[in-house]
Order: structure tokens, then sequence, then C-alpha cells
């Protein structure tokens, strides 16, 4: 399967307090590719949602919403070269029983959460520029065993990386 080359767009000049109900792109899947999307101003960009495993989300342009990409219990994904810029919550967010992940070479810029990994475990965070968010890189309830390294993480005004249970 693929989902390639397509523009998802909310509505323009929504601001943080909008409250967003259209989505981007949303699949319960296996082994799918997300590449070359544009999508904006949606509440989430990309979602994997339940048990969602072996997908790869690649060149998205993914800005001005509210969460760029979610994986909700997904597991064994590769998410790589996005840009993910200025989505008011989070740039990429791994939830509850999001395993295993790949998360490389993508442009984390200008969120609250540059990355957020919630109760996960064994996910690679490698090759990714995270600035100008609020926290960079945050890990908590239970999220542990997650690697990172050699990331460009700097200019995150709040801190570069805070863990309440997960580095």
């Amino acid at each position: 399967n693929s989902i390639t080359y397509n523009r998802c767009c909310g509505e323009p000049g929504v601001t943080q307090t909008t409250v967003l109900l259209a989505g981007g792109i949303s699949i319960i899947s296996k082994n799918t590719t997300i590449k070359n999307n544009i999508i904006t101003n949606v509440a989430d960009g990309i979602e994997l949602l339940a048990y969602s495993k072996s997908n790869t989300i690649i060149h998205n342009e993914i800005k001005n919403n509210q969460i760029g990409i979610e994986a909700l219990s997904s597991v064994n994904n590769n998410i790589s070269n996005n840009i993910l810029l200025n989505n008011s919550q989070y740039n990429i967010y791994l939830s509850t029983d999001s395993d295993t992940n790949n998360v490389s070479f993508n442009i984390m810029d200008n969120s609250t959460y540059g990355i957020r990994i919630k109760a996960s475990l064994h996910n690679n965070v490698y090759k990714n520029c995270i600035k100008n968010n609020d926290i960079g890189i945050y890990c908590c309830c239970n999220a542990t065993k997650n690697y990172f390294y050699n990331n460009t993480i700097f200019n995150n005004s709040v801190r570069n990386a805070q863990e309440n249970s997960g580095l």
C-alpha cells in the first residue's frame, strides 16, 4: 500500500486555541508507505492507529497542526526524512505501547515538544535535528530502554531533554 503526493489542508490561519476536528492521514495498517505528502492546518497530521506495524513515513512536510506524527500502540515503523514544523503540541508523539520504532533524519522545529515518548520501549531516535521547541526530547510514564544518538538538539527554550522515566 502507498499514500503518496497528497495535499491535506484544513482551514488556513487556524490558531492554537481553535479545536481542530479534521485529520490528515490516519491508518490502521501493515506495510504501508506514506510518502511525499504535504499536511497543514489539521488536528493530527499523520496517525498510526492501534496495532499499525511495519509502516514507513518518509519525505513528508507536516506543519501548522496540533500533532505532526502520532503513533498509538504501533510497532516497527520507520519515520524518517520528514519536516515537522509549527505543530502546536508535538512534532512526533510515540504513545503507549509504540515500541521498536525508528525515528531518523527528521527536522522537528517549533513545537511544545520536539518528540515525546510515553509508555513505550526500544525506540531508536537518531540523526534528527530537534530545535526551537519548548522541550526537545521528553520521555515519561514508564518509557524505558529508548535509545537517542547522533541527534542535533539545540535552542529548545525550556530544556533540550527531560526524563520522567525513559531515556
